[in-house]
C-alpha cells in the first residue's frame, strides 16, 4: 500500500484555484450568452465548494438534517464570493444559479 504525498493534494488545490480564476475571468466578460453564464457559474460553484468546504457536486456541505438551511447558507456565501470576484451583480448571480438548478 503506497501513500499519496501531500504535495499531490497541494497541487490539486492549486489546479482547482487556477480553474476558478479562469472561470472568474470568463464570467467577467460581457460577451457570454445566458447559457454560457449558467454553465460557468455551475462550474464555479463546484470549484468554490471544493476549495472552501472540501465538498463538491453531490457531496454533503452541511450538517445532517439541516436540509435547505445549509444549502441556502452555502449558496449565499458562494454568491457573495462570485459577486466580489466577477463584478457581476448579486441578483444576476442568484438568477443564473437558480436558472441552472431549474434546468438540471
Amino acid at each position: 500500500m503506497s501513500s499519496v504525498p501531500s504535495r499531490t493534494r497541494y497541487e490539486a488545490s492549486c489546479a482547482t484555484r487556477c480553474a476558478s480564476l479562469e472561470v472568474d475571468e470568463n464570467l467577467a466578460r460581457e460577451t457570454l450568452i445566458a447559457a454560457e453564464k449558467c454553465e460557468a457559474l455551475t462550474r464555479r460553484k463546484g470549484l468554490y465548494l471544493a476549495i472552501h468546504l472540501g465538498a463538491g457536486p453531490g457531496k454533503a456541505s452541511g450538517k445532517m438534517g439541516s436540509g435547505k438551511k445549509a444549502k441556502t447558507a452555502t449558496l449565499a456565501t458562494f454568491a457573495q464570493d462570485a459577486t466580489a470576484r466577477t463584478g457581476r451583480s448579486r441578483p444576476s448571480i442568484d438568477r443564473d444559479v437558480a436558472q441552472r438548478d431549474t434546468l438540471g
